[in-house]
């Protein structure tokens, strides 16, 4: 509000009127008409509490000062700049205000003052709008009752139920005085009649702005006055109870005791819930809270899928206790002496743990096999491993991580409590040694009675095996994997003890076995510690092993989702023992080649050697025929498997590139079985099927009349055949090119190094004919020039259709792909220098491929020419040009080599034989 007051002093009054009165007298001088003048052009509105500034506006011919109703600027609120100047048009004066912070309006007045005139502006300021309520919660018990709520408040306001108005009614209210005052405003609260809490909201609205505040009014729940059957019928509901295998008198008005699962103590209350194998699907109700008097809880092999440990709301409330932010509702059950629940699909989203704080009773917990990623320990536990006491904590099959507690790993059982929870998907988690814990078995075959740790320190090695002679995938494993390694390496120090899951029924399943089979290592399912207590080994999923040294110290724990090493190409990165054996069998061969060295086993049984078998048969042309033999593996392997596996690789390897990958309906494929008397090459040649041996020079050396016998076994013959040796626990390349002879190495624990041994050797130089395009100072003279000789020798073989893939001219008009060069299908063709084992004087028609590089995945476009001539030739069919570009498939291009470069040579290679 602006009042603009305008004062006459009374001399200048008197002045005026004598002069009036005067002014009819023609002798007296007429007065100066030239008046004093003062104009406020624009005034402040009414401002806002917010702080800030505004302007006053004025014009006036003379000097002028500014003065305020409180002093000369005293009042700390406002500031006035200038507060004087001279005479002007338009002057203006900044007026500065602080927030009003207060719930009333306020005001100054600043008054102009010239030497004859002077006028007044009251500047306001707006009060601090607020609506507020005493509480914003109220609480309240489950009866009938009215609540009153204050609200301070200086607006108009309306009330508003927005939730519970079916429970909720508002009285009248009383209002006081305008100003910030106090209104009371009475509710009608209804009684309560259910079980559970519920929640009103009420909201005081500004009439004239969006400004209100909110009330919430919780009612507790009724009084349960059987709190435990409630909890028991919530159980049965978010568990969908309806699907379960038996809920005999759940949800009815008979005794808890007499509820299926269910057992009472003498007063009645719930002391035993156990509902294993029930199919409860669902969550666990947080109502499970209340059966305080709970000692045995057993939900295990379920399908439960809900949060173990969830975090509270946060209302802004500082906790004095980290545990006070999250919450396991178990927790809230004291005299819990077991809990289970093993095996369903709960989780944790929070990386904490249930706290088990002040579970004085409690002895076992069984998590394991769930989706838990979190902590692998908790500070809370620390009361159950002090003063003698132990809980069992089984936690193996979950996920989870960091260090186990200092309390658990110092425990005097840490090596019985770490066998508990040391089995974790994905994660490692941190402990310092384990060993195996002492127990005594008894061997169902015989009735003998040994200890584990005597056993362990009789051997290099000794597994563990978790065996399931109810599964057919766990006997599988036991009968090819477990029995090839014990029966290779048992003689060396590697031992097997087969440990049964508990119960009856494995026991009936094992006799049946052991009945009908011959097991060549203990089987077990009765074992027990010096107390007699049957120890808690990880075990599944099955099959599954411990590795123990004869220390007994635990060396490597092997299961379905074990990280894998010596991948292939894109194969997964976890182990599966029983759906990809042959990726588990090429580490194991690895493994104990590392621990026992050289296999001293030989073999006896020679009955499967030249035995045949079909692995494809050709659909067009006539079939090219790819013979695979295997050199350097026994009897053993053959019975068990691992050699017809990695035959079947070999076969795989051979088509997993182009062209062989778009021409395999033309190739039959073959198997013969070749029982060696060892598992690795020697310097006997007496020692391997093949009569193969190690070569100092070129790694290894063959023979070829022994091959082409086995191979003959097939019923195949020379020129239509190519023959592959895969050569086991070895690794080295080499090609008899006139005799399509490829032998590639297989070692241990490289299965991808295989697959590009067999592309190079058995399809690029056997098949294909083709000569090595990289460079290497192998066989050649100090400058890396080709010799005139070898000159020579390139041109014969040229003549005979070999080597076609490098020239020893760079004239593009001569080289054998001079078709392809400047072929607008394949721009990269051209001359590049180096290859056939020489850096200069000899050129390539591309910067690379498998030729060059082995580990590079694709030929290049003139070896697949190349290779496609050579397949539709022994098939029978005339080759052209335009048949191989119908069907050829352009390569994803890795990055390519420089023209000069040395092969960094990964294995022992030699150039094609003659």
């Amino acid at each position: 509000m602006i009042r603009i007051f305008r004062f006459c002093p009374p001399i200048l009054s008197a002045a005026i009127w004598l002069l009036t009165a005067c002014s009819s007298d023609p002798k007296v001088d007429p007065v100066d008409p030239r008046q004093p003048r003062l104009t406020i052009t624009w005034s402040p509105p009414t401002l806002q509490p917010a702080a800030g500034s505004t302007q006053l506006r004025f014009s006036t011919d003379e000097a002028w000062h500014i003065e305020t109703a409180a002093g000369e600027n005293i009042d700390p609120w406002f500031e006035i700049d200038p507060m004087l100047g001279g005479p002007g048009e338009d002057i203006s004066v900044s007026v500065r205000l602080e927030e009003n912070t207060a719930y009333l309006g306020r005001s100054f007045t600043m008054t102009i003052r010239t030497a004859s005139l002077e006028k007044s502006v009251e500047i306001t300021q707006l009060k601090r709008n607020a609506i507020i309520a005493g509480e914003n919660r109220y609480e309240l018990s489950a009866e009938e009752q009215t609540l009153t709520v204050e609200i301070l408040s200086n607006v108009e306001y309306e009330v508003e139920i927005t939730e519970g108005g079916e429970w909720l009614a508002a009285d009248d209210s009383t209002r006081s005085e305008p100003g910030l005052s106090t209104s009371e405003h009475r509710f009608t609260v209804g009684a309560n009649s259910e079980l559970q809490e519920r929640s009103a909201t009420v909201v005081f609205k500004d009439l004239a702005s969006d400004l209100q505040d909110e009330v919430t009014i919780v009612q507790a729940a009724m009084a349960d006055p059987d709190p435990e059957r409630t909890a028991l019928r919530a159980i049965y509901r978010e568990a969908n109870g309806e699907g379960w295998t038996n809920s005999d008198n759940w949800c009815t008005e008979k005794p808890l005791r007499e509820w299926y699962g269910v057992a009472t103590d003498d007063d009645g209350h719930v002391v035993e819930l156990r509902l294993p194998q029930n199919n409860l699907r669902g969550a666990i109700a947080h109502e499970i809270a209340n059966l305080g008097h709970l000692r045995i809880l057993d939900m295990s092999r379920n399908e439960l899928e809900c949060e173990l440990v969830y975090e509270l709301p946060q209302d802004g409330t500082v906790r004095p206790d980290f545990w006070d932010y999250f919450r396991c509702d178990l927790d809230d059950l004291k005299l819990l002496e077991e809990i289970d629940l093993s095996h369903n699909k709960l989780y944790t989203s929070t990386n904490v743990p249930p706290s088990f704080r002040e579970m004085n009773a409690l002895r076992r917990v069984d998590l394991s096999y769930n989706r838990l990623e979190c902590w692998i320990s908790a500070d809370t536990w620390r009361p159950m491993f002090e003063n003698g006491r132990t809980v069992d904590m089984i936690l193996n099959g979950n996920r989870m991580f960091e260090k186990v507690h200092d309390f658990i790993q110092n425990h005097p059982e840490w090596d019985r409590l770490a066998m508990q929870l040391v089995r974790q998907y994905v994660y490692d988690i941190g402990y310092e040694s384990v060993h195996v814990p002492e127990f005594t078995f008894t061997d169902m075959r015989t009735g003998a009675q040994q200890s584990i740790r005597a056993l362990c320190s009789q051997n290099e090695r000794t597994m563990i095996l978790a065996w399931d002679p109810t599964d057919e995938k766990s006997i599988r494993f036991a009968e090819r994997s477990v029995r090839r390694y014990h029966k290779l390496y048992g003689a060396q120090g590697l031992a097997v003890v087969a440990i049964l899951p508990e119960g009856e029924e494995y026991r009936r399943a094992a006799e049946q076995y052991l009945a009908t089979h011959e097991v060549e290592w203990p089987v077990v399912a009765d074992y027990a510690d010096a107390e007699g207590r049957r120890i808690i080994l990880p075990s599944e999923p099955y099959p599954s092993y411990l590795f123990f040294d004869r220390e007994g110290k635990l060396v490597d724990d092997v299961y379905t989702g074990t990280f894998c090493y010596g991948m292939a190409g894109e194969e997964p990165l976890l182990y599966d023992l029983t759906e990809r054996e042959f990726q588990y069998a090429n580490n194991m061969n690895s493994i104990c080649s590392k621990i026992f060295g050289k296999c001293t086993y030989e073999s006896t049984d020679y009955s499967m050697d030249k035995k045949t078998e079909l692995l494809q048969r050709a659909t067009r042309g006539k079939g090219v025929d790819l013979v695979l033999i295997g050199e350097s593996f026994t009897d053993v392997d053959i019975e068990t498997g691992f050699y017809k596996d990695a035959m079947e690789f070999a076969m795989e390897a051979f088509f997993s590139v182009e062209p062989t990958k778009t021409y395999r309906e033309y190739f039959n494929v073959h198997m013969v079985y070749a029982v060696s008397k060892r598992r690795q090459l020697t310097r006997n040649r007496t020692d391997s099927a093949l009569w193969t041996i190690e070569d100092s020079a070129n790694g290894i050396d063959g023979s070829l009349g022994t091959v082409d016998n086995y191979a003959a076994a097939t019923g195949t013959v020379y020129p239509n055949r190519i023959t592959c040796v895969v050569v086991n626990a070895h690794y080295a390349g080499l090609t008899y090119t006139n005799r399509k002879i490829a032998y590639s190495g297989f070692q241990y624990n490289n299965r991808d190094g295989l697959r590009c041994l067999v592309r190079h050797e058995a399809i690029g130089h056997a098949l294909g004919w083709l000569a090595d395009e990289y460079s290497s100072n192998l066989e050649t003279d100090n400058t890396g020039e080709i010799t005139l000789s070898e000159k020579n020798r390139l041109s014969q073989n040229q003549r005979l259709e070999m080597h076609l893939n490098v020239s020893s001219t760079n004239n593009p008009e001569v080289v054998p792909w001079s078709h392809l060069i400047g072929h607008p299908h394949y721009p990269g063709i051209g001359l590049y220098e180096g290859g056939y084992m020489y850096q200069w004087g000899v050129w390539r028609s591309e910067t690379s491929g498998i030729m060059r590089n082995s580990r590079l995945g694709y030929f290049n476009t003139f070896c697949r020419e190349l290779i496609v001539r050579q397949i539709l030739t022994l098939a029978g069919e005339e080759y052209t040009f335009e048949k191989f570009l119908e069907k050829d498939i352009l390569p994803e291009r890795t990055s390519y080599t420089p023209k000069h470069t040395l092969m960094d040579m990964e294995y022992v290679h030699r150039p094609p034989i003659f």
